[in-house]
């Protein structure tokens, strides 16, 4: 006898990551409505440079930064629902990720971060969505 999707229960560990994955995403996903809609007591801790590069960037990369931020923080909350259209939802969001962190590597900002560092959240991305796939393949998303 074969187990169907709803009879398969949830390991461990996709809590533990879908939990972290809420807890790192959903900060992000302020920063960036924050910086969207100009909330200033957030934009007050940053300098003038900064803000000056992130109120000069082109509109497609605030899409890629935004599809990227906010399709984590959704595909996050999608697996711990345990829903299989977080895999799909999760990749778009890595592709714009990849985006948005190749605009930051040639348009470095005055306090961008490492491209080393990137590189690193970028790979840990890829590897949270081959654990998505590996765990919709087995049936616990459904």
């Amino acid at each position: 006898m074969t187990k169907s999707g709803s009879d398969i229960s949830a390991p461990w560990h996709l809590w533990v990551v879908g939990g972290l994955l809420f807890l790192m995403n959903a900060p992000a996903a302020f920063g960036f409505v924050a910086t969207i809609i100009r909330f200033e007591p957030y934009l007050a801790n940053f300098p003038e440079e900064t803000l000056s590069y992130y109120n000069n960037a082109p509109l497609w990369m605030y899409v890629m930064w935004g599809v990227s931020i906010v399709g984590g923080l959704i595909g996050s909350v999608l697996l711990l629902m345990r829903r299989s259209i977080a895999v799909p939802v999760t990749a778009v969001a890595w592709i714009c990720s990849v985006v948005a962190v190749a605009y930051a590597v040639v348009n470095p900002a005055p306090d961008g971060g490492s491209p080393l560092f990137m590189a690193a959240v970028i790979m840990i991305a890829l590897l949270i969505l081959i654990y998505m796939r590996w765990l919709q393949r087995r049936g616990v998303l459904r």
